[in-house]
């Protein structure tokens, strides 16, 4: 079984964003850090070979508990975990 599945320090289920169709996990083990400037640019480019699409903002509640999982969980790798307590003030 895959860490996905063992990681269920945040469970998300059908309500909890219109993006979510299905009960979910939230993929810790795979949080990095990026450059949004970046990201920004590759969003903006309709001819990009990168397969990105935008979605609707998450409600600040549901971002709250993301961010919540992402220090608690165990999946999280630690140099993340220390860059976003310092980043959110925790």
């Amino acid at each position: 079984m895959g860490d996905h599945i063992a990681d269920t320090t945040l469970m998300l289920d059908i309500g909890d964003h219109p993006f979510i169709e299905k009960k979910s996990v939230v993929l810790f083990a795979k949080a990095e850090k990026l450059n949004v400037r970046k990201i920004q640019e590759v969003l903006d480019k309709p001819s990009s070979t990168v397969n990105w699409k935008r979605f609707s903002r998450c409600t600040p509640e549901l971002l709250l508990r993301i961010q919540q999982g992402l220090v608690l969980s165990r999946h999280t790798k630690r140099s993340i975990k220390d860059h976003c307590r310092q980043l959110w003030n925790l």
